[in-house]
């Protein structure tokens, strides 16, 4: 029996179907609905200026605004069209797992309704564990996941609903072979 109930290790050989069969590992490309540094994918790249980070005042299109309406109607259409709805999934028998993060960079957000909701230049956890909880309302039997990892590498003030966790990178840990 594994003791995790999802294990990846992200290298070549960990990726690989036979090593993956062979070690019981699983894949972002291939177990999960919306892998975070891939959220581009959902929202598009032709994005409105709203939904664009404000990093020093100025919008950018290297980051997400994760209080944008744009980007969580994107989200939720996309889970929609592709899983079967809010409906369907409260009687869904296998959860879906979403991982919603920011892109691989330290950028946060400061825009009025970010900075409200308590994001800093070097911290984009609030807004982004505000869209987490708002997906996890709409889709209850779904699983919804953010990272501790650059910008989010900083605890929630509140406490994550029941189907939502935090995914703690590795990245800055010493690798071994």
């Amino acid at each position: 029996a594994n003791a995790f109930e999802y294990k990846e290790v992200y290298l070549p050989e960990g990726v690989k179907s036979t090593t993956a069969a062979q070690f019981h590992l699983n894949d972002v490309d291939r177990d999960w609905g919306i892998w975070g540094h891939n959220l581009h994918r959902i929202v598009g790249n032709k994005l409105p200026v709203e939904a664009k980070a404000m990093v020093d005042g100025t919008r950018t299109d290297e980051q997400l605004c994760f209080s944008s309406q744009f980007v969580y109607n994107r989200i939720a259409a996309y889970i929609n069209e592709n899983y079967g709805g809010a409906a369907a999934s409260k009687t869904k028998v296998t959860p879906q797992r979403f991982v919603i993060m920011p892109y691989d960079n330290t950028l946060a957000c400061t825009c009025p309704i970010c900075k409200a909701r308590g994001n800093t230049s070097s911290n984009a956890t609030p807004a982004v564990t505000a869209l987490l909880s708002k997906l996890c309302k709409a889709f209850p039997s779904h699983i919804f996941l953010t990272s501790y990892y650059h910008s989010t590498a900083h605890l929630p003030a509140k406490p994550l609903p029941a189907n939502a966790g935090v995914m703690i990178s590795a990245i800055d840990w010493p690798m071994r072979s």
